[in-house]
């Protein structure tokens, strides 16, 4: 058990040296999005925040995708007539 204890302990002082709960939590003080986001969704979800108040500030309407349709693209999908094959890939005739 005092191992466990001992590595969490490290790893406290590891977020305490690399002061990344104050850092994440100014940026989304920052960028108006929720902490976790930061972290979990990064540099596009702090573009996309940024544009949102610059479209504001312009009398602009940002359309964004619905959860769905983001969530489906993540995971990118082989083009029709995919092969893995060399001999296939390699033939343009």
């Amino acid at each position: 058990m005092g191992h466990y204890v001992r590595r969490a302990r490290l790893n406290l002082r590891l977020l305490e040296h690399l002061d990344l709960v104050k850092r994440t939590a100014e940026m989304a003080r920052i960028f108006g999005i929720p902490f976790y986001d930061v972290i979990l969704r990064g540099s596009q979800f702090r573009v996309e925040s940024m544009l949102l108040r610059l479209a504001h500030t312009q009398n602009y309407i940002m359309v964004s995708p619905r959860s769905s349709p983001t969530l489906s693209r993540r995971r990118p999908h082989a083009p029709c007539g995919y092969s893995a094959s060399p001999r296939k890939a390699g033939d343009v005739s």
